[in-house]
């Protein structure tokens, strides 16, 4: 495999492949997992069970380049998408030809994890810098929600968070001037 250069986060092994290509899961994805961890833990603990259980449901490695689509609207994901380094957004294309971004995401972020439930996308997603992500499929959410009750309310809680952000983005778009706007933004990836 050409390796191009290392992504922030990711251990020597996971180095970024060149754009476009996939490598299998493994073990030293640990350290590329923290955000994500980091986050759950914010809100609760995370035993070694849950944590080992979430990694070994993550199958496949795939870096991006900016602009690539990681999910399209109207398609129905059989995986949700992890975030381990670089910037996505989820965005809807408009009449005009226009797209309007809806949320950011940033390593550690599921990017569609609510595609476990919805099936059908709505919006699209994609890359605004180059990304690593890595792959989720369902099948390995099922049996997480079915042995782990513990860490299915937290990745629920996940989704209830992006909701609550999106709330926020709904008021800030609508009442709020571009500079206050800007402010909002930056203080949130701050803050994320």
């Amino acid at each position: 495999m050409n390796w191009t250069h290392r992504a922030a986060g990711v251990s020597d092994s996971l180095a970024r492949p060149q754009h476009g290509a996939t490598t299998p899961m493994t073990p030293t994805l640990s350290p590329g997992l923290e955000p994500l961890f980091r986050r759950l833990s914010l809100r609760d603990s995370v035993s070694d069970e849950e944590r080992q259980a979430l990694t070994e449901v993550l199958s496949e490695v795939k870096s991006l380049p900016a602009g690539a689509d990681i999910v399209r609207e109207t398609e129905r994901p059989g995986r949700s998408t992890l975030v381990l380094s670089g910037i996505t957004c989820r965005y809807r294309n408009l009449e005009n030809g226009k797209r309007q971004i809806t949320a950011i995401h940033v390593p550690g972020d599921f990017v569609d994890l609510h595609s476990f439930l919805i099936k059908q996308m709505d919006h699209s997603v994609g890359t605004l810098s180059p990304c690593i992500v890595v792959y989720a499929p369902h099948e390995g959410l099922e049996r997480i929600t079915e042995r782990l009750p513990h860490l299915t309310r937290l990745l629920w809680l996940l989704t209830l968070i992006d909701a609550s952000i999106h709330r926020q983005w709904l008021v800030t778009m609508g009442a709020y001037p571009a500079l206050n706007r800007t402010a909002h933004l930056l203080c949130e990836l701050f803050t994320r």
